[in-house]
């Protein structure tokens, strides 16, 4: 990353790279060379991919943790701005759009956003492997009428 910043200083474009949420929380990189602390500052934004079905069972003392889509996304998203520190790259969270043990609709697809725009950012992307998003669109079509109705 620090070569590619080097190699791009004269053009006007953003670096940025997307890492499993899991390292926001642990002090190493589980061997993947996803050390937050290092990348960090070569990047203008970062990208977890904070989906609460993938953490163990009792993570934050919960049976499922999928079940708990705010807490789960919350707490990562609070620790990955512990370990940026006060570098100028910023944090835009993937986001789950699939479901696995909980069937994911709008209610928390929404707690997700919630947990996002709760720490202050401004962004969000979701991910599904087989392309599904009706859970999404269900959820953010009330959310961009209603905006859009105020701003009027």
């Amino acid at each position: 990353l620090k070569k590619v910043q080097e190699e791009t200083r004269t053009y006007d474009i953003k670096i940025s790279a997307d890492v499993f949420g899991w390292v926001f929380i642990t002090e190493n990189d589980q061997g993947i060379g996803q050390l937050i602390e290092e990348m960090a500052p070569q990047l203008d934004y970062i990208y977890p991919m904070a989906y609460p079905s993938h953490y163990n069972i009792h993570f934050l003392g919960f049976e499922d943790s999928e079940a708990h889509p705010y807490e789960v996304v919350k707490y990562t998203l609070e620790k990955g701005f512990e370990r940026i520190g006060d570098t100028d790259c910023k944090i835009i969270p993937f986001l789950q759009a699939f479901s696995l043990d909980v069937k994911y609709t709008d209610k928390e697809i929404l707690a997700q956003i919630k947990a996002a725009e709760d720490l202050g950012i401004k962004g969000f992307l979701f991910w599904n492997a087989a392309n599904k998003y009706s859970s999404v669109e269900k959820a953010l079509i009330p959310r961009m009428t209603s905006s859009t109705a105020e701003s009027n």
